[in-house]
């Protein structure tokens, strides 16, 4: 976000103080205070604080000097509207992402809570936009099998695999080395993963077969490492168009006739591990998120697990 667009927000707070006739008090705890605070309580818990930081530049922008007291559903609008008229040409205020600042502000202030800074959570009553709660689709493990057997190239229906069966990104795939095939875990640096996580993913069974089974070439570091090109990993967009030719021969395709990307299959690890009884904390270890707000995008129930919180509430009742 560029100064001009903060600017343009600050002038936006300062005209809603106005609409609200009221002016603001210093005697009550302010949104950056608290925000600090949540910062403060991050970094004792390990996580990155530059992610942190960033996460809340937007919301501190605007909300710096606000005090908690004055926030409610109108004072979140005029953010989102600052928001997406700040967005340079071209760019796009997601539903999701504003769901996720809105999440990450009730968090910052449910702590403040807790410690006894504020009485009560004034974005507790605030609801997300409903229209990121459309469905986020995942491959089921049918529809992977037909992807994989559409699949020519060994090396490649062995990376996909890896993906489907760790969560990992797309990039972190491409940085697995041969020595991480070797002995069943896959290390991602924190420069390689996009929250600035490091983590060791364990690898199954299958994925560890089909990654071995490729064969290591002589002096090579990295399983999907360009031949071409020496030491250099295979370019992602190669991999995307690999990809979405594997699902249009199997037939695999979502409502609407959209084709799943290699991301999905994160969704679906996710999902898979949700179902399987995997805490939320743990699903958020694997996929190496540094905020476990984001983690809970990629959960997805079905039938069954709609079916089995009922069969629970009766037998807790």
């Amino acid at each position: 976000m560029n100064d001009e667009a903060i600017r343009e927000m600050i002038a936006k707070l300062s005209a809603l103080l106005v609409d609200k006739r009221c002016e603001p008090t210093t005697t009550g705890a302010t949104f950056g205070e608290l925000a600090e605070k949540y910062l403060e309580r991050a970094a004792e818990l390990g996580q990155d604080s530059v992610s942190a930081r960033s996460r809340l530049a937007a919301l501190t922008a605007f909300f710096d000097c606000w005090p908690v007291d004055l926030i409610d559903a109108s004072a979140w609008a005029a953010y989102k509207a600052a928001r997406r008229g700040g967005c340079s040409e071209g760019g796009h205020y997601a539903v999701s992402t504003s769901n996720t600042e809105l999440a990450l502000c009730k968090t910052v202030c449910a702590l403040a809570v807790e410690a006894g800074t504020i009485a009560k959570n004034p974005f507790a009553k605030i609801k997300p936009e409903r229209g990121a709660n459309r469905r986020r689709e995942t491959v089921s493990e049918a529809e992977l099998a037909r992807i994989l057997d559409a699949i020519d190239a060994p090396w490649f229906r062995a990376y996909v695999l890896l993906l489907a069966d760790t969560g990992m990104r797309r990039t972190e795939g491409l940085r697995v080395r041969w020595s991480d095939v070797e002995r069943g875990h896959a290390h991602v640096a924190r420069e390689d993963s996009k929250g600035k996580v490091a983590r060791s993913v364990k690898l199954t069974d299958r994925a560890r077969d089909a990654l071995l089974a490729l064969g290591r070439p002589a002096g090579a570091e990295f399983v999907f490492q360009s031949r071409r090109r020496g030491c250099e990993t295979i370019s992602t967009p190669r991999l995307a168009t690999m990809f979405r030719d594997a699902c249009q021969r199997a037939g695999v395709q979502f409502p609407g006739g959209k084709y799943p990307v290699l991301h999905h299959l994160r969704h679906s690890f996710a999902s898979r591990a949700s179902r399987g009884g995997a805490p939320l904390l743990s699903i958020s270890a694997a996929l190496g998120h540094s905020n476990i707000a984001t983690t809970s995008i990629y959960l997805h129930a079905g039938q069954s697990d709609i079916d089995g919180a009922v069969l629970a509430a009766a037998r807790a009742a």
